[in-house]
């Protein structure tokens, strides 16, 4: 997927129309998206469509769609600009993924604005079926690769990020970046953490790096960047099916579970992006 990119982007470089990067990202992971996932679920760019319009504010285009695509209707199709773009039923939709080519603190906040939008379809009430998500559906972001200055700017980034988890709740799944912009091999993963400030230091400073708290007395819930590894690609994707399949545990999060995948890569521990 990354040579892929990297090829594209050589190869735009001197195209007399340029095409923006995010947009080749995009389409790159729906790609891997539908040779990886099992065949049960549908990947398009698209739209949400809901049984009454105004149920969740304007109507909103989505990067990735994840959905059940054996019982799943497609209300239209529409082709865009060479874009294939789908209209799929809230009640059918899994998950939703941002995708943006780097990791910055302009992109970090264009992911929270936007994904934050889904607040607004977030309603278990019996009386608003066909109108919400379901309670098994989550949010996720991609990265290809991060852009930032220093370690100040990389929390930044993940404060961002820390808006959007803060936002979502457990909807909130997970960020991953599929390139260190100091090592081409590692990927890494942003998640939800919720510990005091004291824990946070004495625990996980050494390999982790955290945004800002939000406190919400009496918790302090961040995102914490879990360290730069070869291995963390694999063991993120083989969770994303769990999630998808309603098996997915919070203790499970980067446990053991998938020890096998990506076991032929590097065993180096995690390093964070700014040492």
């Amino acid at each position: 997927m990354l040579a892929q990119y990297d090829i594209a982007k050589l190869q735009m470089a001197d195209d007399p129309v340029k095409v923006e990067h995010g947009k080749l990202a995009e389409s790159l992971f729906r790609e891997y998206c539908e040779v990886f996932l099992p065949k049960k679920y549908g990947i398009c760019k698209g739209y949400i469509v809901t049984r009454e319009p105004d149920s969740g504010g304007s109507i909103e285009e989505w990067d990735v769609i994840v959905y059940d695509a054996l019982e799943a209707p497609v209300l239209f199709v529409r082709d865009v600009e060479g874009d294939r773009k789908r209209g799929i039923p809230i009640e059918y939709v899994k998950a939703v993924i941002e995708v943006k080519a780097t990791l910055s603190q302009n992109n970090a906040a264009k992911v929270n604005k936007k994904l934050s939008k889904l607040k607004n379809f977030l309603n278990s009430s019996e009386k608003e079926k066909g109108c919400s998500l379901s309670r098994d559906f989550f949010a996720a972001a991609v990265f290809f690769e991060t852009k930032t200055s220093s370690s100040q700017d990389y929390k930044k980034c993940l404060s961002e990020i820390n808006n959007l988890a803060y936002t979502l709740g457990d909807y909130y799944e997970f960020s991953l970046i599929l390139r260190s912009q100091h090592d081409a091999e590692a990927s890494g993963v942003i998640h939800r953490a919720c510990t005091s400030p004291k824990d946070a230091i004495k625990y996980f400073a050494s390999s982790c790096e955290f945004s800002e708290a939000i406190e919400d007395d009496p918790l302090y819930w961040y995102v914490m960047s879990s360290g730069f590894s070869e291995r963390v690609f694999p063991y993120v994707m083989m969770e994303f099916i769990d999630r998808l399949n309603e098996g997915w545990k919070p203790e499970d999060m980067m446990s053991n579970k998938h020890r096998g995948y990506g076991s032929s890569v590097s065993s180096d521990p995690p390093k964070r992006l700014w040492p």
